[in-house]
């Protein structure tokens, strides 16, 4: 869940298949509320590029079993 009410530059999540280069998804910055869910396993990578200007980038985490 996005928490960030700054505005801030970079930060781009993105998840990619393990080994390749092409990126599956890519997600810019969103308003504070925004929530993201995704898929993980062996074979997908996720990350978040580095802030290049402003922030913080606020974020929570969490997993869910299903």
């Amino acid at each position: 869940m996005h928490l960030s009410d700054a505005d801030y530059d970079g930060g781009v999540f993105e998840i990619r298949e393990k080994g390749q280069k092409r990126t599956l998804f890519r997600q810019e910055a969103q308003p504070a509320g925004t929530l993201t869910l995704f898929r993980i396993g062996p074979r997908l990578h996720h990350r978040v590029t580095p802030l290049i200007r402003g922030g913080p980038r606020r974020v929570f985490g969490g997993w869910l079993s299903l």
